[in-house]
């Protein structure tokens, strides 16, 4: 039994693995920009923020919300020119729809750092995947109540499901609360624009 011995890479070796993970998610459908991997799966948009640190790990978060989340929050925030942009605004975009993180984990680097592209891809698709096909998004959201932007979600989730009465209670209690919503257009929080 060998002890495995982490290893710290330089930054010549970093270029490469990053360049490595852009290359096979590419082959696996995913398209990327920056340091983020996105792909459009049905109805749903995932993304994977990556970064390497103190070169010697590298942590990533995985994302999903449903593909309609963005048109409805653009249409809602009065920002329907974002919808002829590329997908990667969905992805890495300031103003974007909130989505649900499933995964945050890192990877340490070993002495086979070699096979962390393949190792990192892996991990990725098995996680989208069992949650896909676990999880319906618009209930996954309305009945997870520790998700970050958590009401606007839930709003979404509601207008995507043809219920606006919904959202537009939460939008009222939001206001109630003092609440404008975190994302704003001219002066607007995402709860006025909602009732707007």
């Amino acid at each position: 039994f060998r002890e495995v011995k982490r290893v710290k890479i330089n930054k010549q070796v970093q270029k490469h693995m990053l360049q490595q993970i852009k290359d096979i998610s590419t082959i696996e459908g995913f398209k990327s920009t920056g340091n983020s991997i996105y792909k459009v799966m049905g109805d749903n948009f995932v993304h994977v923020d990556y970064l390497i640190v103190e070169s010697k790990k590298i942590v990533f978060r995985i994302y999903v919300k449903k593909y309609s989340y963005d048109k409805i929050f653009w249409s809602i925030l009065k920002m329907d020119e974002n919808l002829k942009k590329n997908d990667s605004l969905r992805a890495t975009g300031a103003f974007r729809a909130p989505a649900i993180l499933i995964k945050k984990d890192e990877f340490e680097f070993l002495e086979d750092v070699n096979e962390l592209p393949e190792r990192f891809l892996t991990e990725v698709k098995a996680v989208i995947n069992s949650f896909l096909v676990e999880q319906d998004i618009n209930k996954y959201v309305n009945t997870h109540e520790d998700l970050q932007d958590n009401t606007i979600l839930k709003c979404l989730a509601f207008i995507d499901s043809d219920e606006q009465s919904k959202a537009v209670l939460i939008a009222k209690k939001e206001l109630k609360n003092g609440n404008k919503g975190r994302f704003e257009n001219d002066g607007k929080g995402f709860f006025e624009w909602l009732l707007f």
